[in-house]
């Protein structure tokens, strides 16, 4: 009887972390992914720059590949959700532009 006391509080444990989303939300992730996509095309033909500035990215998010590339995935599971998505980040790349502009 003491035994499944232990078993029953590590099988909750475990049925909660396993259940937990890894999923980044969805205005943070719009964020994340624009600064992405200035990024990639700022050093475009230069990986490690690009490299160190996704990495300086995650950091600023406190996020991680592992996290962003399961974000990516839910995503593009659906491609309803992606198209939505990327509206959204579309229209956060042209507020950054209008911003950046004289």
């Amino acid at each position: 009887m003491k035994y499944y006391i232990p078993l029953i509080l590590l099988l909750v444990v475990l049925i909660v972390s396993c259940n937990s989303s890894k999923i980044i939300d969805e205005e943070t992730f719009v964020q994340i992914y624009s600064e992405l996509l200035i990024s990639k095309e700022k050093y475009r033909g230069d990986s490690k720059s690009f490299i160190a500035e996704r990495e300086k990215i995650y950091k600023a998010y406190s996020v991680d590949r592992l996290r962003v590339d399961e974000t990516l995935e839910y995503y593009n599971s659906d491609p309803q959700r992606w198209k939505l998505f990327f509206e959204k980040v579309v229209k956060n790349l042209e507020n950054i532009q209008l911003t950046a502009a004289p």
